[in-house]
């Protein structure tokens, strides 16, 4: 695992901030935790074998890995080596106990062609990528899962074929938006979910081709951008204070005040 400084992708995320909020926000390790929010985590520990850093995603079976019996892919070929003696007299209980010599657990997977990968695991043709789990063919992006064909993506999950997005979820064909689930051909979309072919839209839900709309009404240009700014001013204030925001796609609809 390459453990590289994090510039490029600072330098990534200021321009993704600076399209969807007219702000740089940079290095993107401050707002780290804010970026995991609704994002599946991992575990770092020391390899078994080496001593090196690891990365264990904190999902599905690899959650009951234990740490003191992890190890990364460069110890592969010598735990490929080591083997056990099986005597005739032996029981379950005295083979439970060798098998403490090779029950490592490899945890780690890459492949294809990777460049400035760090502090990251699961991964196959990536460039320029910050604690990721389970990404693939995409480039500058950051504590995010499980995204396919993404570029400047950042908090996101489940995501494909899309770019310049910060906590999105469950999409597809996304650009420029910010807060969204379950959208879909949809660009410059905040804090709405399963919209199709909505666009320049806000606080928009279970809608379709929309265009300056607010909470699915169309509402022209002029109003939309007032709205959006007062949105956007809400977002920087908060991210100066705090580097976060209390509210997010799945809480919006549920809060008395802002």
């Amino acid at each position: 695992m390459n453990t590289a400084n994090t510039k490029p992708i600072d330098h990534a995320f200021a321009q993704t901030t600076q399209l969807l909020f007219g702000k740089d926000f940079s290095p993107v390790e401050d707002y780290g935790k804010w970026l995991l929010k609704r994002i599946p985590n991992f575990k770092v520990c020391n390899s078994s074998i080496t001593g090196k850093k690891i990365i264990i995603p904190d999902y599905s079976v690899f959650q009951f890995i234990p740490k003191n019996k992890a190890a990364g892919l460069d110890s592969l070929e010598e735990l490929s080596k080591r083997q056990i003696e099986i005597k005739e007299n032996d029981t379950v209980s005295t083979l439970s106990e060798k098998l403490k010599v090779i029950s490592v657990y490899i945890a780690e997977f890459v492949e294809g062609q990777n460049q400035d990968v760090t502090d990251s695991a699961i991964y196959n043709n990536l460039s320029t990528a910050y604690k990721i789990v389970d990404c693939f063919n995409s480039k500058y992006l950051a504590y995010s899962f499980f995204n396919d064909d993404c570029e400047y993506i950042f908090g996101t999950s489940r995501c494909f074929d899309s770019q310049f997005c910060i906590h999105a979820y469950n999409s597809r064909k996304i650009s420029m938006c910010f807060e969204v689930d379950a959208c879909k051909d949809c660009s410059q979309l905040m804090f709405s979910h399963n919209c199709q072919s909505v666009h320049e839209s806000i606080f928009c839900f279970n809608a379709k081709n929309l265009r300056y709309a607010v909470c699915n009404h169309v509402v022209g240009r002029e109003k939309y951008l007032k709205v959006k700014n007062m949105v956007v001013d809400y977002v920087l204030e908060n991210m100066k204070k705090k580097k976060s925001l209390d509210v997010d796609i799945f809480t919006i609809g549920c809060v008395t005040s802002l």
